[in-house]
């Protein structure tokens, strides 16, 4: 349900899904807020500067999301 949720934000901001990889259910490194495990998602995304901004404060203001990494892929 949240994973569609991000797509719906992806969308809002004029993004695009290139690739999304379920990764499951995996053992944390290290316990955050009392979790020890989490769901894993991989996503592909093009975005425009401005959308990056705005997805990751959404990420920032979701509970269930523990953490999240942004990476620039180069061409």
């Amino acid at each position: 349900v949240l994973v569609e949720k991000v797509q719906e934000w992806i969308a809002a901001v004029s993004g695009q899904i290139v690739k999304v990889d379920y990764w499951g259910h995996r053992k944390l490194a290290y316990p955050i807020r009392n979790f020890t495990e989490g769901f894993y998602v991989l996503m592909n995304l093009q975005l425009p500067p401005d959308g990056v901004r705005d997805l990751e404060r959404r990420f920032q203001f979701t509970e269930q999301i523990l953490r999240y990494l942004t990476v620039k892929q180069e061409d």
